[in-house]
């Protein structure tokens, strides 16, 4: 019985093409929503730990702005004097600190200028930190002996951006000085360090004749020192100097925290978003639903005086609906991980690499039987209709 529900259903949705499909686009927009959502959100949560990995648990990240959302200070161009990082210096449990300004500049490569980001930081302190907590390796050449001469390392992208290649021992000009290029790091999968030029803090200063202010501090804590412990001392010396400028004070804890609520909130717009065009979609299931009702009102009179029940009439309609739920899922589904399979792929093109979208069977089922379950509940109230007609009634209808 249950197979002829079934057949019954799919001819009746054959027999009007163009409403069922309309109403399947619905829930298509919604489902595809739904499934990007689930499937890009878990890859930029494996994005996020990897890279927090670059971290290392031994750090404390300072940067110019609310503790929230400290990126937001990058954008208002808030820095920390030098004064800042004196104060930080003394703390207890601080074995150094690292201060890093960047900057973007003009930079010519045989007769070509490309606008490239500089960045400058100490070499003792920058080694050991790139080196032993962040990962970084050399893939050619060697780091700079000193912070006084004029040479530079490059992320591994710079060199593509100019027409020639960039090969250790050859220089490139900023602002009139040269710049001899010391060594290349390998791919870190993060452009945004990939696409930098580095420099000593001296040399930085000395091309952008910037001498006061960095961008953040990165802090290595002595061993044996609690690196939560610690930042709660920089927050509180930092605060009396600062007072009313904010800044924020990160662990790897507390940073995994603030991109989680970052996370989280795109995932709310999104979910948001995707509830909106669900509802849509189940109103236009419940209207297409009702219109069958009424143009097969003979049928279903005419069922019910051979003798179908009201639970009989009341499933057949409910399996039509689920059936137009389920071919939006479908769909919408495919659209859904096609949209963030995409994503992934142009995250690889701009050297991304730590975007993986993994699809989950399981996930993919409930997703499918979601849909069929939220189409059927979307037919409940016509369903109902169908299944209380008066028999004598229903077959005088014309």
């Amino acid at each position: 019985m249950l197979l002829d529900f079934f057949k019954l259903s799919f001819q009746s949705l054959r027999h009007r093409k163009l409403r069922s499909w309309l109403t399947i686009l619905g829930i298509i927009i919604g489902v595809m929503l739904v499934v990007t959502m689930i499937f890009l959100g878990e890859g930029m949560k494996i994005a996020v730990l990897h890279q927090m990995k670059l971290f290392g648990t031994d750090l404390i990240f300072i940067l110019p702005g609310e503790e929230t959302n400290p990126f937001l200070g990058f954008l208002g161009g808030e820095e920390f004097k030098n004064k800042d990082i004196e104060i930080v210096k003394k703390v207890k449990g601080v074995e150094f600190v690292l201060p890093f300004a960047t900057r973007a500049l003009k930079a010519e490569f045989k007769g070509e200028e490309k606008l490239i980001t500089l960045a400058g930081g100490p070499w003792t302190e920058t080694r050991i930190i790139f080196e032993q907590s962040q990962g970084f390796v050399m893939e050619k050449g060697d780091w700079p002996k000193r912070d006084d001469t004029g040479e530079a390392v490059l992320g591994s992208l710079v060199s593509s951006k100019f027409r020639n290649e960039i090969e250790v021992g050859d220089s490139l000009v900023i602002r009139g000085k040269k710049i001899k290029v010391s060594g290349v790091f390998a791919p870190t999968g993060d452009p945004s360090n990939d696409s930098l030029i580095y420099l000593s803090l001296e040399k930085f200063r000395e091309v952008t004749g910037k001498r006061e202010g960095v961008l953040e501090m990165i802090v290595k804590t002595e061993p044996g020192y609690d690196p939560d412990l610690v930042a709660e001392d920089i927050r509180y010396e930092l605060g009396k100097e600062r007072k009313a400028e904010k800044f924020a004070v990160l662990t790897m804890e507390k940073t995994l925290d603030v991109v989680g609520n970052i996370l989280g909130i795109m995932e709310l717009v999104l979910g948001g978003i995707a509830a909106v065009a669900l509802v849509v979609g189940g109103v236009g299931i419940m209207n297409t639903m009702f219109t069958a009702v009424l143009e097969r009102t003979r049928e279903i009179g005419l069922m019910k005086a051979i003798g179908a029940k009201n639970f009989q009439i009341t499933i057949l309609f409910l399996i039509e609906s689920g059936i137009v739920g389920l071919v939006g899922g479908l769909i919408g589904l495919g659209l859904g991980m096609a949209v963030a399979k995409a994503t992934e792929l142009v995250a690889l093109a701009y050297n991304f690499k730590f975007l993986k979208i993994e699809f989950s069977l399981p996930i993919i089922i409930l997703i499918l039987f979601f849909a069929f379950l939220f189409g059927s509940l979307a037919g409940l109230l016509p369903a109902r209709r169908a299944a209380h007609f008066n028999p004598a009634q229903a077959l005088r209808k014309k």
